[in-house]
């Protein structure tokens, strides 16, 4: 690639982290070891690309159909996305193994709608204004602001937030990545991390709003996994077809699971695991 590593994540800079990061010293720790874990997954793909081109001249897969090659990447894409990857990783690698699988890649929008704040600009060209996914890591929820367009273009949001103290309230959501309209949406995906440490319990929190993107969305699945919040009241909760709750630390009331669930006519799944239920 042209891009040096670096600038190949330039996302990995920690200038915007929120102020609600548990401490100093946990930033110092957890940063570094994931902008070096990315790098490294970078520096991996590059060294390999000259071996899979080699490689790819001579092997069957290469003589398949088009529409069957692009299929396969977009699982690879997907996983990707649903494993919350910091790049489109398996994208890249498909387009450095050879000149064939490089005129695909390049030329299959559906294998480039991943996205996060700072993602370099050429992978989001790619994808020709398709809805997006779009991914938040720890520490870029400020950043969101800066993508109006995107916000405006998700079909998925996925958002890790970062642990925050016990009696602490973490990133008001309504304030960035949910306070635009956005009618493809239809997956929300939060998660958080939970620990203690010299100071106390951490966990993540956030705030929703009462009505997420203004309400202009087609939300139809919510996963919330490790992540309290209150507002069960929310518009969130009502039309969905998939609702999957693990590890909420905050306690669900069996009248606020009724009202959601009567929210939900066309409920198909409904997942619900190390959760407090309360009467």
């Amino acid at each position: 690639m042209a891009a040096s590593l670096e600038e190949m994540d330039a996302g990995t800079d920690t200038d915007n982290c929120e102020d609600i990061n548990p401490t100093a010293a946990t930033r110092a720790h957890v940063e570094p070891e994931s902008t070096r874990s990315d790098l490294a997954a970078e520096l991996q793909l590059r060294e390999i690309s000259p071996i899979k081109a080699k490689q790819g001249f001579i092997s069957p897969i290469n003589t398949l159909p088009v529409e069957l090659l692009s299929h396969i990447f977009l699982i690879g894409a997907l996983r990707d996305i649903e494993e919350f990857t910091p790049f489109p990783s398996s994208s890249i690698a498909a387009s450095h193994v050879c000149r064939r699988w490089r005129e695909i890649s390049i030329s299959t929008p559906s294998l480039w709608t991943h996205f996060r704040p700072r993602a370099h600009v050429e992978w989001t060209l790619r994808a020709q204004g398709l809805p997006q996914d779009f991914l938040v890591p720890p520490g870029r929820l400020r950043d969101c602001k800066n993508h109006e367009p995107n916000l405006r273009n998700m079909r998925s949001l996925r958002i890790h937030s970062p642990a925050v103290q016990y009696g602490r309230w973490g990133f008001d959501l309504s304030s960035c990545c949910m306070s635009l309209p956005a009618p493809n949406m239809k997956l929300l995906q939060l998660s958080g991390d939970d620990y203690g440490e010299g100071h106390g319990h951490h966990f993540s929190r956030v705030k929703f709003p009462s009505s997420p993107f203004r309400g202009q969305h087609n939300l139809k699945e919510v996963v919330i996994s490790r992540c309290g919040f209150r507002a069960w009241d929310s518009l969130i909760f009502a039309g969905l077809r998939r609702l999957d709750l693990h590890g909420i630390p905050d306690s669900l009331h069996v009248d606020k699971l009724l009202s959601i669930l009567t929210a939900c006519p066309t409920l198909e799944e409904l997942s619900i695991r190390e959760c407090d239920i309360a009467l």
